[in-house]
Order: C-alpha cells, then structure tokens, then sequence
C-alpha cells in the first residue's frame, strides 16, 4: 500500500526591499558579510517651513487627535468590539471535499471523532452520515484497522477471501433479521388491533351485565369513541395475561371516570325535565288563585311559593308520577292557606331586616314596627332619581318588583347559595325568592328625616302609625323650593323623604311650613284633580283589575269591565279596580299660585 506524504510548503516568492538588503548582508552560514557594501540609508527629505504660522497651526491641529474627556469616558460604558472573524476550524470545513477526503484518510476513526468535538461546525460536518457512507474514507477506515492483520497473513488473498466470505455471511444474516424484524412489527399490529377489538366488545358486555345499559347506549348513540379508547385498551399491553382480570379494571376505569358522572347529568337531566312541566302546572294555578286575591293584598309568585316545604316537597317528590295536573291537583284548595302562612312568614323576615339596622333594643311590638310611620324601606337596585327607591312601605315592599325578579345587571350573588329548585324556578319564570340579592333595606335616613317631620306636631316616631298620619294627612310647603315661575311647593307628609332625598339634606326639615286648615284643604281639592288627571294618563299602568288582575289605567280599565265581565257601572268605589300593591303610591309635588313675595322687594318697597 502506498504511503501518503505531505507536501512541503513552497518558499515566499516575494520579499521587501528591506528584507532583500539584509539578506545581502548576511552569507549562507549566518555570518555577517563585512565584503559587501555598505547600503547607504534612505536620503532624508528636509522639511518645509510654512510661509505663515497659520498653516502650522491648522495642520497641527488636523492631525492632532481629539482628547477624551476623562470626566465623560468614566461615565460611558466601554465599548463592546466587534466580534472576530471565523478562524481555526472553521475556514478548515470550508475546504473541497476531496481534500477533506484526503486528509481524514491519514486518521483514525478515533482522531476523526475528538476531531468532531472542536467545534459545532465541525461535528455537523464529520458525524455525517454521508461521509462515512463515502467508499473512500470506508476504505481509508478499513486500511487503518486491518493494515496489522493483513502484513500478519501470510497468504493474503486467502485472507481476504475470508474476511469477505464472514463479512458476506454478517451481511446476509443482517437482512434476515431486519426481515424478521418487519415481520413481527406487522404481526404486532395487527395482534393490537385484534385485542383492541376484543377487549371493546368484552367492556360493553361486561358494562352492560354490571347495570350500566342505558348510559353505555347514550354514549354510543352520541360518541361512540369515548369507549372505543386505544390507549386505554393497550394500558395493560398484549402479552399473556389473565383477560378477566383486564377487563374488570378496564370496565371499573370507564365506570368510575365516564358512567358515573354521565348517570348523574342524566338524572339530572331528567329532574329538570320533569320539574319544568310541574312548575309549568303550578304557574296556572298561582295564576287562577291570584285572580280571586284583591290587587291592594299581598300575593306571592313562583320564586316565593317554591320556598315553602309543603310545595317544594310535592315538586321534588315522586319522579316517576307522570301527569303533572293529576300530581298538583291537591295544592288548588291549599293555595290560600298556604299563602296565610307565607305572609306571616314574611312579615317575621321584614321584621328582623328592621331590627338588624335599630337594634334589638328598638322597644316595639312586631305587631306594630312595620305600620309605623317612620318605618321605610329603600332599593338598591331602583335608580336614585326615582321617588320608590327613597320610601318603600309594608306590605308594598313585599311585591316590589325588584325583589322578587332576577336583576339584570352584574349584581353580587345571593346571600345564600340557592337550591336546584331555586335555579329552575328563576331560569323558567325569572323569579326569585323575596329579596333574594339583598337588594331591599331599610332606610335609616328616611327613618331620621320622618322623625324630625313628626316633631313638628309633637308625635313620638315609637307610636305613630301610617294610618294616623293618613287621617291627619298634613299638608307641607317647602319655602326653600320656592320658585317664582312655578310657584310654591306643596307636598303630602308621604312625599317629604323623596323630595327631601332628591332635593335637598335632612336638615332642611326645619324650613317645611305647615298649612292652616283652610290653605290645605283648598290646595288638597288640586293636588287629588291633578292626581286623578294623571292617573288617567294612557301610559298609566298603576291600577290593576279586581276580577282578573289585568293592569292598566282608570279609562283602559272600566272599558275592559263592561267588555270582559260585564259590568255596566264599573268604578274604583264599588271594588272593580284598584291600585296595584307593586305600583307607586307617593303623590306628586304640587306648585301653588302665587309664589312667594321675596323679602328684599317689600323692603325696597
């Protein structure tokens, strides 16, 4: 085999001036030569003065560099130097590849590999799998390692044939293991599908046998992929195992994370079903009962009524009754006392929201806190320039709207977490227990305002009552709203805590002026023709029938008597219509003729 050399460098070809002249100087054994000459130095071109100072100057200053300032370089940051260029082995890799061919040759397959280590370069290019797929470099590999054993041999071509005839029979070995290999990856797959196959039909059997039918067919009526799980089937693999064993794990798997919980929407789904159509019936009859209540009582909707247990206990109970009528009939004749018993119910809860703001210590009797005059409520959610949101009485606050519907804004959450019942109830009908979202309080200002008001006549807030001020029925002028383009202002004692509220601050009580007898009841005559004048309005909707609950306005209501039940003289005196319980009841602001005189006129005069 032939050995390779390396190449010797060729000599530089070319030298400077400066190298030739001290080459001449020296002999070829290093010794100086004293025979030649004496190369005389450059001659030394003298220097031109300026004509003028100004040119030296200017020059000096051009070629003089700028100085740093060392106050400003402390406070710079150094300046980062550009990175360098590839150097080393890099420039090396971007050889012809077949020098690179050539020069790997003279190594081993040991220096080629720390070779591949100096850089990324490097071992991207040497670990390639196309260099050594390269014949060359397999042969220039090959050289290296039996280069001992071939010089070793003594017949050599004997030798060689029977390096090839081992390798050959390696190589052919080789390929019948890949082959079998093959083979047995396809003998795999499709074992895996087979009991893939297997164990899905043995978990539905098994499911079935173990009572879980009617969600195992629901599942495979909507997805049938969620029990048909490959990598669930294969989690105990395809070797030799007891299958009963695997197939009781696997169906206890899909029980526990799939069955389970699709049992329970199910049911759930079912009571919800069943539920509506019940709550569908018991609406009719809250309904009709509503109708034989007179508009001014108290009567409770869905949201309410759902609440009592007698009510929530026959709509929960007996899933597998499947007429609704049949199942709520008994509740007919039950409605109305039912109803008694949620008033006074109710009646206790306003109760307490009272004594949770005045105190346990406010000595009233619960019979008599809420007829109190002073005794008002306020809604958070009514918007402040309303007169309701300021003074709510009882038992008008029991059928606020407010209270008793679901808000439609982004409120908090119920003061307590509500029951299936109460989420279906409010979904179906948009109802809601009684104050439900805490939107209803009591109104400690109008508490502090009517307090002030009735000591004006020298009444004690802890025993009068509504109906005593609604007898006496004082009339108020607001002297600081006097306007002399309107007039004077004149209000009922049930419109001073909204007009106070909007208007004005609760001391302004002390500049409400009570009329004599005789002023009050002329401007009363004005305030009920303006009231009846309103109330007659198309879009007043504030009255209600009294025989089948339709609301409207005086005018809309006694046509729809004669109409609808055939009464020839309908009218609010003989009980066919009334004002509504969740209507608002607050008079309005009257302005009296002539204003007052400003006191600075009759002094001018």
């Amino acid at each position: 085999m032939s050995k390779r050399i390396w190449h010797k460098k060729p000599p530089r070809e070319a030298a400077t001036n400066s190298e030739a002249t001290e080459s001449s100087a020296v002999n070829q054994d290093g010794v100086a030569n004293t025979d030649a000459e004496p190369v005389p130095p450059p001659p030394v071109e003298a220097e031109e003065k300026p004509k003028n100072g100004t040119e030296s100057k200017k020059s000096s200053k051009k070629n003089k560099k700028r100085k740093r300032n060392d106050r400003n370089a402390q406070d710079q940051p150094p300046t980062k130097k550009p990175r360098a260029e590839p150097k080393g082995i890099l420039k090396f890799i971007d050889l012809n590849i077949d020098v690179l061919y050539e020069i790997f040759g003279y190594l081993e397959p040991v220096d080629v590999l720390h070779l591949s280590r100096a850089s990324k370069a490097a071992s991207d290019f040497l670990m390639s799998e196309n260099l050594f797929r390269d014949a060359r470099v397999q042969t220039l590999f090959f050289d290296r390692q039996w280069k001992t054993e071939f010089e070793k041999a003594e017949n050599k071509d004997a030798w060689v044939e029977q390096e090839i005839a081992k390798f050959t029979k390696i190589h052919e070995h080789a390929r019948e293991c890949e082959k079998w290999y093959i083979a047995y990856e396809e003998y795999l797959e499709e074992r895996k599908e087979e009991l893939i196959m297997t164990r899905n039909v043995n978990v539905v059997n098994r499911l079935r046998e173990m009572g879980w039918a009617t969600e195992v067919d629901s599942i495979l009526r909507q997805d049938p992929s969620k029990l048909y799980h490959r990598s669930l089937m294969l989690r105990f693999g395809i070797t030799q195992c007891d299958e009963k064993v695997v197939i009781e794990q696997l169906a206890e798997t899909f029980v526990s994370s799939l069955l389970a919980p699709r049992r329970e929407m199910m049911q759930a789904r079912a009571r919800q079903v069943f539920l509506e159509r019940r709550l569908l019936v018991l609406k009719k009859l809250v309904a009709e009962y509503q109708l034989t209540v007179a508009p001014s009582d108290v009567t409770f909707n869905m949201g309410q009524l759902c609440t009592h247990p007698e009510i929530s206990d026959l709509l929960l109970s007996s899933p597998e009754a499947t007429d609704p009528v049949v199942h709520l009939e008994p509740l007919r004749t039950r409605l109305p006392e039912i109803a008694d018993k949620m008033e006074l119910s109710m009646r206790d809860t306003v109760t307490a929201l009272v004594k949770s703001v005045r105190g346990q210590c406010y000595h009233v009797s619960e019979d008599a806190l809420l007829t109190l005059a002073v005794a008002t409520f306020k809604c958070k959610r009514c918007p402040s320039s309303s007169v309701e949101a300021h003074d709510i009485r009882y038992p008008a606050v029991l059928a606020h709207r407010c209270a008793v519907r679901k808000p439609d804004g982004h409120l908090r959450a119920p003061k307590e977490t509500p029951s299936a019942l109460s989420i279906t109830v409010e979904k179906l009908t948009e109802e809601t227990p009684w104050n439900a979202y805490n939107c209803i309080t009591y109104n400690l200002a109008a508490h502090n305002i009517l307090t002030k008001l009735l000591a004006r006549f020298e009444l004690s807030p802890l025993t009068t009552h509504v109906s005593e001020m609604d007898w006496r029925d004082p009339v108020f002028e607001c002297l600081a709203c006097n306007d002399p383009h309107r007039g004077r202002c004149m209000l009922r004692w049930r419109a001073v805590v909204a007009h106070v509220k909007q208007k004005h601050t609760p001391s302004i009580v002390s500049e409400f002026r009570i009329l004599d007898d005789e002023e009050a009841a002329k401007v009363k005559l004005r305030m009920d023709e303006e009231m009846a004048r309103n109330r007659a309005k198309a879009d007043y909707m504030g009255m209600s029938c009294s025989h089948c609950g339709q609301k409207g306005n005086p005018v809309s209501l006694r046509e729809h008597c004669r109409t609808k039940h055939g009464i020839r003289r309908p009218s609010e005196r003989n009980g066919d219509f009334d004002i509504a319980l969740d209507s608002n009841t607050i008079p309005q602001i009257f302005y009296s003729w002539p204003p007052q005189e400003d006191p600075t006129d009759s002094d001018d005069d």
